[in-house]
């Protein structure tokens, strides 16, 4: 069967990834707040890591870098907090991981800094 709006594979590849960094983004940014409100130490330092590492995200700049730095910050930041913070749910981990997968192999997209030209 065909696709019902054929034209809309034209936009795809190039504004697919947005959709894909604003959501990681998102994420980043308000588990950066999270973290931040816990008042300890290390629960700032890792939501500069966060907030940093989101804004990247937002504007596009070092996408595929900044992706494969997410990935392994989503798994490491589990083991800083032993009993302080419940770790993260599985599917959440899944799916964050996902999509910065998918940036990695994508690129930035559109709106972005760094191009793929």
């Amino acid at each position: 069967m065909s696709s019902l709006f054929p034209d809309l594979f034209f936009f795809g590849p190039f504004f697919a990834p947005v959709l894909l960094r604003a959501a990681a983004a998102v994420y980043f940014l308000l588990y950066a707040r999270s973290m931040w409100l816990l008042h300890t130490q290390k629960g700032k330092y890792l939501a500069f890591k966060d907030l940093v590492i989101g804004l990247l995200l937002l504007v596009g700049a070092f996408t595929q870098l900044v992706a494969l730095v997410g990935i392994v910050h989503v798994f490491l930041r589990g083991m800083w907090f032993k009993k302080e913070r419940p770790i993260q749910p599985l599917r959440e981990t899944a799916v964050i991981v996902a999509i910065l997968l998918a940036l990695v192999l994508m690129g930035a997209g559109a709106f972005a800094i760094d191009l793929p030209y």
